[in-house]
């Protein structure tokens, strides 16, 4: 799934950002969210709006192949638990956040009356949106994360090995 929200969430950041009219935040948002080196800016330059998409997730399978590979040599199943970690710990807080929202939201739509507007019009609207913007916030949260996630070994474990 990792690989998926990993796709998903370079095609939406592509697509918003040109729909902006930041074709520039583009490079910059996703080389921030894959943990790219920052050399990685002379190709970038290079690269035109076609081959963004392309270039890029051929980066976070590489990227994650590395980190996978890296995790596995150190404890098998380790990359696994991460992932669960994250995701949970993700959709946990964003599930938290998405419910004040919506208690928020559903004090406040009343008023919308008052501007000619259907109130359950709007509230199932902008309800829609408050859970589209959750789950893209969990993907990208959660890729990033796992592209960032590093071991940090014990030096008390070594010495008393």
């Amino acid at each position: 799934y990792i690989l998926q929200y990993g796709e998903s969430t370079i095609i939406e950041i592509i697509r918003f950002y040109k729909n902006q009219g930041f074709k520039i935040c583009i490079k910059k948002k996703l080389a921030t969210l894959l943990n790219l080196p920052y050399e990685i800016e002379m190709v970038l330059q290079k690269i035109n709006s076609e081959q963004i998409q392309k270039f890029f997730c051929t980066q976070l399978y590489i990227t994650y192949d590395l980190r996978e590979a890296y995790l596995e040599q150190l404890r098998p199943g380790l990359i696994r638990q991460l992932e669960k970690y994250y995701l949970l710990q993700q959709i946990d807080k964003a599930w938290q956040e998405h419910l004040e929202n919506m208690t928020n939201l559903r004090e406040t739509i009343g008023w919308r009356s008052y501007g000619q507007q259907d109130p359950l019009i709007e509230y199932k609207n902008e309800a829609f949106l408050l859970f589209i913007n959750m789950v893209t916030y969990i993907r990208e949260t959660v890729i990033y994360l796992v592209m960032r996630s590093k071991l940090v070994i014990d030096s008390n474990l070594l010495t008393k090995n």
